[in-house]
């Protein structure tokens, strides 16, 4: 499985912290972080610059095979199908319904009682189509998808 989703870069933090050098909130319809070390952003060819910022990354994620978990890899923390129905009651009594779907992404801890944050580290949160949940749903709830990141 691909999943492919554009993000609006809102900020970058860069730090003298070893493990979160670089930070990159950005924004589709939910809001991620995105940390990454030097050889991250070299790897995606990215540039820690002020013109990042208002800019979109394209966020690449495709599940692979395996059950090594590599520095650019994300596990699924959650898959939500949320049902809405609003309710008008002006000038006459009317119903929409309304169905959105969602999926949030994490790298897991080498040492899981350890507070350090892993560099790279993903939180990822992306709407979905109902295509795409069906076909997230399809797959194993282990998977493992590898990350890709580049400047649109």
């Amino acid at each position: 499985m691909q999943l492919e989703k554009d993000l609006y870069v809102t900020d970058l933090k860069i730090s003298n912290v070893a493990n979160q050098p670089y930070v990159i909130e950005a924004i589709g319809r939910y809001p991620s972080r995105i940390t990454l070390n030097e050889a991250s952003l070299t790897k995606f060819a990215i540039e820690p610059t002020r013109d990042l910022v208002g800019s979109s990354i394209v966020v690449a994620l495709q599940s692979k095979d395996g059950e090594q978990i590599g520095p650019h890899d994300v596990l699924i923390s959650r898959i939500e199908r949320v049902d809405r129905r609003k309710v008008h009651r002006i000038p006459n009594t009317s119903s929409m319904d309304e169905t959105e779907y969602r999926v949030m992404f994490y790298t897991p801890k080498k040492d899981p009682s350890s507070f350090a944050v892993p560099c790279p580290n993903y939180e990822l949160r992306f709407d979905l189509t109902e295509n795409e949940y069906r076909e997230i749903m399809r797959s194993d709830a282990t998977a493992i998808f590898s990350v890709s990141c580049r400047k649109r």
